[in-house]
């Protein structure tokens, strides 16, 4: 089928002082604005110019839990960096404080601006606080507790029927909404299991509720509960999949972003590792920005505005990883950056393996066509196409590409139909199932493909 090639944006990654990295979020301040995250315990400052980040040689007394908020209210603004048992972090780009957890200050384990007048925080141990001014803290007593049989992880601001404000809270036991005014708190009809991994973030993006279960995403809109993957048909790979959950979501323009932790360990098989990944949901398709190189424990991710540049960032064990986004609405056949810059060199398609509708039948691949549109005409290499028949199987290149009449091509991509045969022979191979990989060189400027058997 003709489908319209998304390339991938490009991933790089940036280095502080020794420790894991988490983004720390913007801060809009008269002083020292800027990205601001935090390798082990050090706060470091994003310089957009040099790309480059710069210790600001204050210190956390702890590592965070989450990523941070900027907040001013009737008070100073500040970013606040929660840091769990330890208490919070805040900076006003000229200022540094440590606030140490107590009886009257939350040992914070996220912040959510709620009707941009108060900062409410979600404690350790399920508690709901409010401040006006980011000093001074009120808990909401028992009627704003998630009781502790749960394990509440993240609050964000919402809707309700009637376009008031309410805050999210997300436990592993499934969605309450809270409103501050009662105080009260309501179990939603997205519930789940009690576990670990399930409930671990939640975003809204484009009105609609997106709710991280283990690997899967629940969309919730007024009642409305749908099942959107990563794990519906045919899923991640092992590789990116086993024992994994999905540990951040954030949106932005153009997709919801979810932030998958693999198993570092190597606990689902001894010498078997599951790498971190980075999807992007689009709202037609998920589709893979990112896949560490080696097993990487990793924190949250976070769109910053800052300088004037949309980023997304996130961390992987001592690494910053960014991805430059465009900074406006787009669309698969429209290209942002025409030099091509801001995507990846190479991409490839892998179809999943397929049995052509015949189960259980031998079949023979003699060839393969492939039709595909560059943008702008901008040159491309014509690409190289490989099959195998299971997922164990190691690829195997097609011999081509050919013209309709057998005749080998090279150079630059004509848009029309090539060929590339299966084996040497020409009298093709047998399989009961079988899965293609397209790789394409300068990926950034394809604008459609489409493969004929």
């Amino acid at each position: 089928h003709k489908k319209a090639w998304t390339c991938r944006l490009s991933t790089t990654t940036q280095t502080g002082t020794a420790g894991d990295f988490w983004p720390a979020g913007d801060l809009y301040s008269s002083s020292n604005p800027g990205m601001y995250g935090v390798f082990g315990t050090d706060l470091h400052r994003w310089n957009e110019s040099t790309d480059t980040w710069t210790d600001t040689t204050s210190n956390l007394t702890a590592t965070p839990v989450n990523t941070g908020v900027a907040f001013k209210g009737t008070g100073t603004l500040k970013l606040f960096i929660p840091m769990g048992a330890s208490g919070y972090a805040t900076h006003t780009g000229a200022a540094f404080a440590n606030v140490a957890a107590s009886g009257s200050v939350p040992a914070a384990k996220a912040f959510s601006v709620f009707g941009n007048t108060s900062l409410i925080c979600l404690d350790t141990v399920g508690q709901l606080w409010h401040s006006e001014d980011g000093t001074t803290w009120t808990s909401f007593s028992t009627d704003g507790k998630i009781d502790e049989s749960l394990t509440a992880n993240w609050i964000y601001e919402d809707r309700d029927a009637m376009g008031n404000p309410v805050l999210m809270v997300i436990t592993t036991g499934g969605l309450f909404s809270f409103d501050p005014a009662g105080p009260t708190l309501y179990q939603q009809d997205l519930k789940l299991p009690n576990h670990s991994s399930q409930g671990k973030t939640a975003c809204n993006w484009r009105g609609e509720q997106y709710i991280a279960a283990a690997l899967n995403v629940f969309s919730y809109t007024g009642g409305n509960i749908g099942s959107m993957g990563l794990d519906r048909d045919d899923g991640l790979p092992f590789g990116l999949s086993a024992r994994s959950s999905i540990v951040s979501l954030v949106s932005e323009f153009n997709g919801m972003y979810a932030l998958v932790q693999g198993d570092p360990e190597g606990v689902v098989v001894a010498d078997e590792y599951v790498y971190s990944s980075v999807h992007v949901w689009t709202g037609f398709g998920w589709h893979a920005i990112w896949e560490s190189e080696q097993p990487t424990d990793v924190s949250r991710l976070y769109v910053s505005g800052v300088n004037g540049q949309n980023r997304l960032w996130w961390g992987g064990d001592h690494t910053a990883y960014t991805v430059d986004l465009p900074i406006s609405l787009t669309n698969p056949v429209s290209i942002q950056g025409y030099s091509g810059s801001g995507y990846e060199a190479d991409a490839y398609i892998e179809t999943g393996l397929t049995d052509m509708g015949m189960p259980g039948s031998d079949k023979i691949a003699v060839s393969i066509g492939v039709r595909a549109s560059s943008n702008n005409g901008v040159d491309v290499a014509y690409p190289v196409v490989k099959y195998r028949r299971s997922d164990s199987a190691s690829w195997t290149s097609c011999l081509g590409p050919f013209n309709a009449n057998g005749v080998a091509l090279s150079s630059y991509l004509l848009e029309d139909t090539y060929y590339y045969w299966m084996d040497s022979g020409f009298e093709g191979v047998r399989f009961d199932e079988i899965e293609l990989r397209v790789e394409w060189d300068n990926p950034a400027f394809i604008k459609w493909v489409a493969l004929y058997f």
